[in-house]
C-alpha cells in the first residue's frame, strides 16, 4: 500500500488549486452553512446573484457549485466508541467479556484496553471529565511537591549564602521557582519516557531515526513510509488507549501552565458596584497586574492560547499522530532547560556550562531541525495523502491544511526568536560565568541591581512546560514593574 501512496501520479490526480484556497473556502463554507442548515435553504441559490464570471458553466470556478459540500468537514469523522455501545456489545447490557454494566472492570477495559473510544477527543464529555481530573490532580501534586523541593533549595541556601539571603523577597521568589524548576524537570522527563515507550517503534519517527542512526538500522517498510504515515489512512487511523490518554495528560499540563499564568500575572479584587467617592457605577470586580507578573507575559499567553488551540484542533480532527511529535519534541528538548535552571542556581558553575551547551544542542536538533523540517516540512509536503482515497473532499483539505500550518509554524518562530536569546544568555555565560535572563526586562521594567542577587541566579534557559517558551527564571537583577 506505502507505494501506492507515495507514487506521485495520484498528487497529479487531485488539481487541488480548482478548489478554492483557504481564505475563500471558509466563507463559501460559512455561506452554504448558514442558508442550508440555518435558515431551511432560504438562500440555497446564494450563487445564482454572483457575476457570471464568478461562476461559468462546467464548474471551473471556485464559487461553482459542484464545490458545494453536503456534509461539514465534523461528518467526515469516523464515529468514536461510546462507552455506551460499548457495552451494548451483547444484548444483556453486558460487554462481550461479561463484565456487568457501568463495573469497575468494564470501565478500565474501556478506557485503558480499547482503541478509537470516545477519550480520544479530549472535547468529548468523558474526555472533559478526565480533564478536570488529570488538572485537580497536577495542581495537587505542585502543591505538594514545589514547596518541599523548595525548602531543600533554602536550607541549601542558607548553607551557602547565610541566612539572611532568604529574608529578601525577590530571593524568596527565586526559592519558590526552583521547585518549580524541580517539578518540570520531573514531568518532561517522565512523560518524555512513556512517549518513547509507547511510540518508538511507529513508522512515523522512521525519518527522525534515519538523521541519527544509519539506514540499515531502520526497517524498510518504515523508512518507505516515514512521516508519510501520519497521513495514509486518515482519518480512520486507530487511536489507541495509550495515545489517547498522552494527549489528554499533556493537555490537562498545558492547560494548568495557562492557569498558573494568569495566576501569577493578574491580581482580581472585588469592589462595590457604586463607587462611593463619585457615585459612579462601577464593575465589580477588578482586575491589575500582580507584582509577580513576569516579562514575558505577552508571549507567554500568546504562545499558551496557539499550544492549547492546536491540541485541542489535532485531536477533534484525529491527527494525533502528527500531535504526538510535537510534544516529544518539545518534552525532550526540555530536559536540559529545567537541568541548566538548577544547576545555575545551585553555582555549580561547570554543571551549569554543561547543561547550557546541552540544551543549545538539544534545541537545535529538535525544535529548530526536527519540528520545522521533518514536522512541519511533511505538513506541507505530505499532508495531501489524506486526500487520496478519494474519501475527504480536497475543498477541506483547503480549509485546514493552511490553518494547522500557521499554528505550528508560528511556535517555530517562537522557537527561533528564543534561540536568539539563548546565543546572548550564553555570551553572557561566558564572560561572567552565570546565565542571566534576558526576556524579563522589558520596557515597563526597571533594574534595581544587587550584589547579592547576583549569588542568586537561576539561569532562563527555554521554556515555562511542554510546549511553552521562555520561562522567566530568576535574573541577576531584581525586577519590578513600574506602570
Amino acid at each position: 500500500m506505502g507505494n501506492d501512496y507515495i507514487n506521485n501520479d495520484t498528487f497529479q490526480a487531485i488539481d487541488f488549486s480548482a478548489y478554492p484556497p483557504c481564505l475563500v473556502a471558509w466563507p463559501i463554507f460559512i455561506a452554504d452553512t448558514i442558508c442550508d442548515h440555518c435558515l431551511g435553504g432560504l438562500c440555497s441559490d446564494w450563487r445564482s446573484i454572483l457575476p457570471e464570471k464568478l461562476r461559468p458553466e462546467g464548474g471551473a470556478s471556485w464559487f461553482s457549485v459542484t464545490h458545494k459540500q453536503t456534509k461539514t468537514p465534523n461528518q467526515y469523522m469516523p464515529e468514536l466508541l461510546s462507552y455506551q455501545d460499548f457495552l451494548d456489545t451483547t444484548t444483556d447490557g453486558s460487554n462481550s467479556e461479561g463484565e456487568p454494566p457501568f463495573s469497575l472492570a468494564s470501565m478500565k477495559r474501556f478506557a485503558f484496553a480499547t482503541s478509537s473510544t470516545s477519550l480520544a477527543s479530549v472535547l468529548s464529555w468523558p474526555s472533559l471529565i478526565a480533564l478536570v481530573v488529570l488538572v485537580s490532580c497536577i495542581r495537587l501534586i505542585k502543591a505538594m511537591c514545589i514547596p518541599t523541593f523548595s525548602n531543600i533549595a533554602r536550607t541549601y541556601c542558607r548553607k551557602t549564602h547565610g541566612p539572611n539571603w532568604e529574608k529578601e523577597k525577590a530571593n524568596e521568589q527565586r526559592i519558590l521557582k526552583f521547585g518549580e524548576y524541580v517539578f518540570r524537570l520531573l514531568f518532561h522527563s517522565s512523560i518524555s519516557l512513556v512517549a518513547i515507550f509507547l511510540f518508538y517503534d511507529k513508522p512515523w519517527w522512521s525519518s527522525v531515526l534515519k538523521f541519527f542512526t544509519s539506514n540499515s538500522s531502520v526497517n524498510e517498510a518504515a523508512q518507505l513510509m516515514g512521516t508519510k504515515s501520519l497521513y495514509i489512512d486518515y482519518p480512520f487511523q486507530p487511536v489507541d488507549p495509550g495515545m489517547a490518554w498522552y494527549y489528554l495528560v499533556q493537555f490537562a499540563y498545558n492547560a494548568e501552565a495557562m492557569i498558573s499564568l494568569l495566576e501569577i500575572s493578574f491580581r482580581v479584587e472585588y469592589q462595590p458596584i457604586q463607587n462611593r467617592s463619585n457615585k459612579s457605577w462601577q464593575l465589580p470586580i477588578r482586575i491589575e497586574w500582580s507584582e509577580s507578573c513576569r516579562g514575558d507575559f505577552r508571549e507567554m499567553f500568546v504562545h499558551h492560547i496557539f499550544t492549547n488551540l492546536l491540541i485541542i484542533g489535532s485531536s477533534f480532527y484525529r491527527l494525533q499522530y502528527a500531535g504526538s511529535m510535537v510534544f516529544l519534541v518539545h518534552d525532550v528538548s526540555d530536559i536540559p532547560v529545567d537541568l541548566s535552571k538548577l544547576a545555575n542556581f545551585l553555582k555549580w558553575k561547570t554543571t551549569t556550562t554543561i547543561c547550557f551547551v546541552s540544551m543549545c544542542i538539544t534545541w537545535l536538533l529538535t525544535r529548530l531541525y526536527i519540528l520545522p523540517f521533518i514536522v512541519w516540512r511533511s505538513m506541507i509536503y505530505e499532508a495531501w495523502l489524506v486526500c487520496t482515497d478519494g474519501y475527504l473532499p480536497p475543498m477541506y483539505y483547503n480549509m485546514f491544511q493552511p490553518i494547522f500550518l500557521f499554528g505550528l509554524g508560528f511556535l517555530i518562530l517562537l522557537h527561533f526568536f528564543w534561540f536568539t536569546m539563548f546565543i546572548r544568555m550564553g555570551y553572557v555565560l561566558i564572560r561572567k560565568g552565570e546565565a542571566h535572563d534576558l526576556s524579563e526586562h522589558k520596557n515597563g521594567e526597571v533594574q534595581c541591581s544587587s550584589s547579592e542577587a547576583v549569588d542568586a541566579v537561576v539561569a532562563n534557559g527555554g521554556t515555562n512546560d511542554s510546549n511553552n517558551g521562555v520561562a522567566n527564571g530568576s535574573s541577576t537583577n531584581v525586577t519590578k514593574k513600574t506602570n
